[in-house]
């Protein structure tokens, strides 16, 4: 989370003045957002396992919510490092 926090206050703003635009990043705050909502999810998953037996169903929802995490994640990074090269002098 420190990282998008940084990337969203710090990296974003000075790639935005490079790119021009009305709001050239915005898919890559709405992605962050999403991983931010996808981290508290998981939070109170966890929270939650510490009763004395997960039911299937919570285990299930935790499984879910990693596996969407990791995607986003995964995409999340492609996508900046496309951005990234794409900046990069030739």
């Amino acid at each position: 989370l420190p990282h998008e926090q940084a990337d969203d206050h710090e990296v974003y703003p000075q790639i935005a003045a490079l790119l021009g635009g009305d709001d050239p990043l915005a898919a890559m705050s709405r992605s962050h957002r999403e991983i931010f909502r996808l981290h508290r999810r998981l939070a109170g998953l966890v929270a939650g396992l510490s009763a004395p037996q997960v039911d299937a169903r919570a285990r299930q929802e935790l499984q879910r919510t990693l596996h969407a995490l990791d995607a986003i994640l995964r995409l999340h990074f492609l996508q900046e490092e496309e951005i990234y090269q794409n900046l990069a002098p030739d």
